[in-house]
């Protein structure tokens, strides 16, 4: 029997052809014939051998592009037919330290699992230079716990964002790409976590996680929480709850927490994020993640009517929007402007109908016949950046103009 043995260069692929421990075939009746077939079965190469002296037969092939291929041989020995099917694969490589500027680059494939080995969908994946400095990408992984990026080849650095699914990452991790083979795929053990929550019905724990601009811990920050109004009444009797000021430091791996009476507002004030005070107050819930207390952002949003609505060239609608916040506050426009300062409402074609904003809600114009959506996005400068972004959630109302 035969084997094959391939070596691919950037010109060439070397096919070497010879007897299981390198028996001798200068008795074979004649040289070997040898075909190159592609994946569909279509003859692209037949390389001419020489009869060789020792028991190996070396031709030279050059590959016209990438892709699976197998190479068939075949000779007579004393009136008998042997040969062999080997296949392989051929990769666009480069000998040198990366792939030409604007090549397409390779797959490199991130798998996120948890520590029983359960892959982890929607961990929030980006891609940085060597240095640590230049985002380059940013995914999401999928049911399977994988997200697939294309890149040149060189040497990257990985963060981890995971807090909303309650898992984390050790970030940054350095993955080097290849030209493939060998295969450019890297799996990550993500530690699970699980939200605390107060033993106390009257007290909030706040627990979060905080970050460096490059993804490390943030470890040693302060937190400085001062109260400014407690809950006047508890349950059904009358009483004063005494909460003095309070100082937090983040661990090591950037942690912190504290139970708070739920409903109580607080000034805060955080080194290097916070430098003047802001106010919070806390849900009314077992526990809370404190950076969605610190930092509310919007994750849902809903306008009443409902709709769908049809309406005559210029004609016009009102609409009330209600916004949730990631601190559990629903703000309204008739209640708190502050909704409109956070999100911008839009309409889908401007030219169906027009949006603004009055002191009730939101009205559309409509301008001229067609249809199109009354919807809505976080203005950038309304909120605080987060990675990853929240989700945001909104219900548009359809709109038809006659």
């Amino acid at each position: 029997m035969a084997h094959f043995v391939g070596i691919a260069s950037e010109f060439t692929m070397i096919i070497t052809l010879s007897t299981t421990g390198g028996d001798v075939l200068v008795d074979a009746d004649a040289p070997p014939t040898v075909a190159v077939k592609d994946s569909a079965g279509t003859t692209v190469a037949t390389p001419v051998v020489a009869h060789p002296s020792l028991g190996t037969y070396t031709v030279s092939w050059t590959p016209t592009g990438a892709g699976d291929f197998t190479v068939e041989w075949s000779y007579l020995y004393s009136t008998l037919p042997y040969g062999s099917v080997e296949s392989f694969s051929v990769f666009p490589l480069s000998v040198t330290p990366s792939i030409p500027a604007g090549a397409p680059g390779y797959v490199a494939e991130i798998k996120v699992v948890d520590e029983d080995g359960v892959p982890l969908e929607n961990m929030g994946v980006q891609v940085y230079d060597e240095a640590n400095a230049v985002l380059l990408a940013t995914g999401y992984t999928d049911v399977a716990g994988e997200v697939d990026f294309t890149v040149q080849v060189g040497r990257y650095q990985v963060r981890f964002y995971g807090e909303h699914l309650l898992a984390s990452v050790r970030s940054p991790r350095q993955i080097n790409v290849r030209v493939p083979p060998p295969s450019n795929l890297w799996q990550f053990t993500a530690t699970t976590f699980t939200a605390p929550v107060s033993p106390n019905p009257y007290m909030c724990r706040c627990w979060g996680h905080f970050r460096t601009a490059s993804g490390r811990p943030l470890a040693n920050m302060m937190i400085r929480l001062l109260p400014k109004q407690d809950p006047a009444v508890i349950g059904f009797t009358p009483q004063a709850m005494s909460q003095g000021a309070v100082q937090l430091t983040t661990d090591a791996s950037g942690y912190a927490q504290v139970d708070l009476p739920r409903g109580a507002t607080f000034e805060l004030a955080m080194s290097g994020y916070l430098d003047s005070l802001a106010d919070f107050v806390v849900p009314a819930q077992a526990g809370f993640n404190l950076v969605d207390i610190i930092f509310p952002t919007p994750t849902a949003l809903g306008f009443a009517p409902v709709g769908p609505t049809a309406l005559s060239v210029g004609g016009t609608a009102d609409y009330v929007p209600t916004l949730t916040m990631s601190d559990g506050r629903v703000l309204s426009e008739t209640t708190d402007a502050l909704s409109s300062s956070v999100v911008e409402y839009t309409s889908s074609d401007e030219t169906v109908m027009t949006v603004s904003t009055t002191g009730a809600g939101v009205r559309v114009t409509a301008v001229g016949a067609g249809a199109a959506t009354l919807t809505a996005t976080v203005r950038a400068a309304g909120v605080m950046p987060r990675v990853p972004a929240a989700v945001f959630t909104v219900t548009p109302v359809a709109v038809t103009v006659t």
